[in-house]
């Protein structure tokens, strides 16, 4: 157990911000590293752990901590591709749109950031913004996908291949437009898109407050990797 100073999220969010790994519960440890980044001006630490970390609820009330996620990674071995998805085209634009950023913060309903009410609201939605802009430009990702309706993007799917697997990270229907198969094409485009550079696993992470996103993914075929814990201590 350790504590890792995080430059990107300390500049972004404007605090000084750590995050300690604590795979097994030992409090006292845990409090020793807190007080310590307390002395060091931290604001905020992140504490990720295995599906089976929890802390009481007086321990944490007494430290200013929450459970904020349980991040759930889902994964899926692919034999070959799917049926063609003629809905979605890849998003070629290097720039993001408000419609975009609209299907990025719903992609976020339940993100952490979102549901602690510590963050200031504007703060979920830069981040939000970041990721898509960042994700259109391919700094973060390596294809961006859509579904139109009339001109319109409604649905968006953001993919990055890695090495030996693809990665989704936002991924949003409009509201208008769910209950048409949108969700399962973008999806099927994003797996024809690896097995195309000799790819068989795909991932995508959610959160398991999610239900239907995680109903979703496993009527889509997937399986569940890992599931991770993650606490806000706000110091």
């Amino acid at each position: 157990m350790k504590l890792e100073y995080l430059s990107w999220d300390s500049d972004f969010f404007s605090k000084k911000i750590g995050r300690i790994n604590c795979q097994i519960k030992n409090e006292s440890e845990l409090l020793s590293l807190l007080a310590k980044a307390k002395e060091e001006g931290y604001q905020l630490i992140y504490v990720f752990g295995n599906a089976d970390l929890y802390f009481d609820q007086f321990f944490m009330d007494k430290n200013h901590a929450k459970l904020v996620d349980r991040k759930v990674l889902y994964t899926k071995s692919i034999l070959s591709t799917n049926e063609n998805t003629n809905t979605v085209q890849e998003y070629k634009d290097f720039v993001t749109t408000d419609e975009l950023e609209s299907l990025a913060y719903l992609s976020g309903a339940f993100s952490r950031f979102r549901l602690d009410n510590k963050f200031e609201t504007e703060d979920f939605y830069r981040l939000y913004k970041t990721w898509i802009t960042k994700s259109v430009s391919k700094d973060m990702a390596d294809k961006v996908f859509v579904v139109r309706e009339h001109d319109k993007v409604v649905g968006m799917v953001t993919l990055k291949i890695q090495q030996e697997v693809g990665e989704i990270g936002l991924i949003a229907v409009s509201e208008s437009a769910q209950s048409k198969g949108y969700g399962k094409d973008l999806i099927n485009t994003c797996i024809n898109a690896i097995v195309s550079k000799g790819i068989h696993q795909i991932e995508v992470p959610t959160q398991m407050e999610n239900i239907d996103a995680c109903c979703f993914y496993e009527k889509c075929g997937f399986k569940i990797k890992s599931i991770t814990n993650i606490y806000h201590f706000w110091l």
